[in-house]
């Protein structure tokens, strides 16, 4: 699977207090979420079988994030944006 095949649309982008991201999994999988920085701030063990991960973000910090899927074969990083 193509590594950008991973991750489907987010929502909503830019967000607020949480976020939805889709996914589209073979595997289980690490979601990461780091700030622009590069400090994590989010990382869920994601089951094979799952289809929307929510996140709750409301202890975020205004910015933008970079969230990528890692396992066997990593997914592509995406931006999103918190106001």
């Amino acid at each position: 699977m193509a590594p950008n095949a991973l991750l489907g649309p987010v929502y909503p982008n830019p967000f607020d207090n949480h976020v939805s991201i889709e996914v589209n999994l073979t595997e289980d999988m690490i979601l990461m979420v780091t700030d622009i920085s590069g400090r994590k701030v989010y990382t869920e063990q994601i089951k094979a079988n799952e289809s929307i991960v929510n996140i709750n973000t409301k202890s975020w910090d205004s910015g933008i994030y970079l969230y990528q899927l890692k396992g066997d074969n990593p997914s592509a990083i995406k931006k999103i944006i918190k106001y």
